[in-house]
């Protein structure tokens, strides 16, 4: 269901070693939970028939997980990064069919390393 109406859903997971996978074409469900206090944004996440060894990615606390989704023509982007909440992640089965679930956290992911570059005019 990546293009019901032209919308377009895309699930990226980019694992620590920096390796980076897009999910698409599967059938995805997420619900935003913004927030206008200084609380990090989160998000809970659902994907139908996603593989075990994909599932498996997401227990990796470090493991970044970014929501692109949007209309096409009309504007597609950036929804939220962040980290796998620690004991979210679910799999029950509906009868023939796997729902993966799990929550996102924006304050999970990493800033503390990003190098920024100074420059002083003269």
């Amino acid at each position: 269901m990546g293009e019901l109406f032209d919308r377009v859903v895309r699930l990226q997971l980019v694992s620590p070693n920096g390796d980076a996978r897009e999910l698409t074409g599967l059938r995805m469900a997420f619900r935003i939970n913004r927030t206008s206090t200084s609380r990090a944004d989160d998000a809970d996440i659902s994907v139908w028939g996603l593989s075990s060894s994909t599932a498996g990615e997401l227990e990796d606390e470090k493991t970044v997980v970014r929501l692109i989704a949007g209309y096409q023509g009309s504007g597609v982007g950036q929804i939220i990064t962040g980290t796998v909440v620690p004991g979210s992640l679910k799999r029950p089965s509906q009868g023939a069919e796997t729902i993966t679930s799990w929550q996102v956290s924006e304050h999970g992911v990493d800033l503390s390393s990003v190098v920024l570059s100074d420059s002083w005019g003269s």
